[in-house]
């Protein structure tokens, strides 16, 4: 998929402010593009947004696999080997949240915006729940900066929905949380997530911070 590849890096290298694909690439080929700057390492709160726009984008473009490094042992890791309980990393609860709430088929979206901001939308179908039809990732890039995003549906101008914050306390943590409650794994069980029962009708997306919808 070497379109597919090119588009994901112009895609990266726009949210890094760079225009320089060729360190993006080579540290894409050290599986190390996310410890370049500006990012810092794969397992942390400030890594996973960008984890989730390479997922978002390759379902995009119709990319059927996507394989993650290791699964225990080395830095890139989806189950933690540096914790006595084994923990899963902020990865594996992204592909995790993807697997229950992303449909099988990602549905066309467009989103007026200036080049220089850094926030992205996908929209997919979804069978995670029997009384909706769609799910919308919305991707907030900035640091400190919230950013408001009016969202038309079939020319409705408010409709209702569940709404899921994924966002961690801090930046360089190894903890995910959605709606304030953390993702842990605990006596066999995965956590139960709870939703935000809301009516939409413009939504404010505080800084680093993921929704699904």
């Amino acid at each position: 998929y070497p379109s597919v590849f090119k588009q994901f890096l112009k895609g990266l290298a726009s949210l890094a402010n760079t225009s320089d694909l060729s360190e993006i690439i080579d540290c894409i080929t050290y599986h190390q593009y996310l410890q370049c700057k500006p990012f810092y390492n794969n397992v942390n709160v400030w890594k996973v947004f960008y984890y989730l726009y390479e997922l978002s984008q390759a379902a995009y473009f119709g990319v059927p696999n996507l394989y993650h490094q290791t699964l225990m042992g080395g830095y890139y890791e989806l189950i933690s080997h540096f914790t006595p309980q084994h923990s899963p990393n902020c990865d594996y609860w992204i592909l995790y949240l993807c697997k229950r709430m992303i449909g099988n088929a990602v549905l066309q979206s467009s989103m007026a915006y200036d080049i220089n901001v850094r926030a992205r939308v996908f929209r997919s179908a979804t069978t995670f729940n029997k009384n909706y039809q769609y799910v919308a990732v919305i991707i907030n890039f900035y640091l400190w900066q919230s950013v408001q995003i009016d969202i038309q549906v079939q020319s409705q101008s408010s409709y209702f929905f569940d709404e899921y914050h994924i966002t961690g306390k801090n930046l360089t943590l190894y903890y995910l949380y959605v709606n304030d409650q953390l993702l842990q794994f605990q006596n066999g069980q995965f956590p139960t997530i709870l939703p935000k029962y809301k009516k939409w009708q413009k939504l404010a997306i505080q800084q680093k911070r993921t929704k699904y919808t």
